[in-house]
């Protein structure tokens, strides 16, 4: 489906009529639930920094490397980046690695190389390299999430989703 609107639109365009929709569909289904509610002024920042940063700027990255990139290559490698959570947790946070997890890196690593067929990429062209780059730094919001205040007022929430090589887990 991607092709299909790369070949009618720019990567721009595209990725902001799909985060429009997945919003309209997201707001319905909340809305559907009783759920749907209006985020208090001090939420603001956050959401617009999720807004701009995890989707925003993915779905530009996305959509302007899968102009270059083949697709079934494009979406293997824009979801890789838990598997660089365990060498910046020890190269830059200094923190010490349990063998499971650099076992877990590694076969996760070697899976994406044989996947990926990194034959098949031309590394002569400068266009292709960042492309390839551009699925692989998918971009990440900054800084901590929650305020000091809120922390001591609520226990803190396991991770709902499990993502190979963090120390979330599965519910």
């Amino acid at each position: 489906m991607i092709a299909l609107g790369l070949a009618e639109a720019t990567p721009a365009w595209l990725a902001f009529w799909r985060a429009l929709l997945s919003a309209l569909t997201t707001a319905m289904l909340v809305g559907c639930r009783g759920r749907l509610a209006r985020p208090r002024p001090r939420d603001w920042p956050a959401v617009a920094g999720v807004g701009v940063f995890q989707i925003g700027l993915f779905f530009i990255f996305l959509h302007t490397a899968l102009a270059v990139v083949p697709v079934g290559r494009g979406v293997l490698l824009c979801d890789i980046t838990p598997l660089w959570l365990v060498p910046i947790s020890a190269f830059v946070l200094g923190e010490s690695v349990e063998p499971r997890r650099l076992l877990g890196v590694g076969l996760g690593l070697a899976g994406v190389l044989i996947l990926a067929d990194r034959l098949e990429v031309d590394w002569s062209s400068a266009r292709e390299l960042v492309a390839h780059g551009l699925l692989c730094s998918r971009p990440r919001l900054p800084g901590r999430q929650r305020s000091p205040s809120s922390a001591r007022a609520r226990p803190p929430r396991r991770s709902p989703t499990f993502c190979p090589g963090s120390s979330a887990s599965p519910r």
